[in-house]
């Protein structure tokens, strides 16, 4: 696996692991998002359950996940997405910069901020 997709997988590991230990702030949501990394055309699939925790994460290229259903789409670099988990960037600054570029609802990203510990 190379540096950057073996990154990505850990980021993605702690996403679940911050989403799954803040299961209450997203209880009863029990929709799907998806993050697309650009800079290695790979995709993530999370679906959440009703009681807030992660049921499932499928993740391939970017063709191979374009079917998956999901309320909203993130796209950005590995880096902006570290950034973003470790607090260095905000989401508004990386949005407004077009560092990330989001499909579907911003709404339902807005609910899942304090559950992925961003914002």
């Amino acid at each position: 696996m190379a540096e950057k997709e073996k990154l990505t997988d850990d980021l993605i590991k702690g996403l679940v692991r911050r989403i799954n230990e803040n299961a209450e702030k997203t209880k009863g949501w029990g929709k799907a998002i998806k993050l697309v990394f650009t800079d290695i055309a790979i995709a993530y699939w999370i679906k959440l359950l009703l009681d807030g925790t992660v049921e499932t994460v499928d993740h391939g290229s970017i063709s191979q996940l374009q079917t998956k259903e999901a309320v909203a789409t993130l796209n950005m670099t590995t880096d902006t997405f570290a950034a973003l988990l470790d607090g260095s960037v905000s989401p508004i600054t990386t949005f407004l910069k077009g560092e990330i570029k989001i499909e579907g609802s911003i709404e339902a990203l807005m609910k899942l901020a304090s559950a992925f510990g961003v914002g």
